[in-house]
């Protein structure tokens, strides 16, 4: 059977709904967003939804880094 493989993007931001169910013992769907909005399903196997974690960590670890780095030395504000 073919997957079929397409590029998505979606930006992801504020109240946007995050749910999961279990597809199967090998699989989680993922649901992003609600039904009165648009949708996105992922499915997503279980040696995948590891590399994921991995990557969104690593992700959020580096806007944690930037967001302290804002936090310490904020941009100035120009004199008026």
């Amino acid at each position: 059977m073919h997957n079929p493989e397409i590029d998505l993007y979606a930006k992801i931001v504020g109240n946007c709904a995050l749910t999961y169910e279990i597809a199967d013992p090998h699989t989680a769907e993922f649901t992003i967003g609600t039904r009165n909005g648009n949708l996105i399903h992922l499915t997503i196997d279980h040696d995948r939804i590891h590399e994921l974690i991995t990557q969104a960590t690593h992700a959020l670890n580096q806007l944690n880094q930037r967001q302290d780095t804002n936090q310490t030395n904020p941009t100035p504000t120009p004199a008026a």
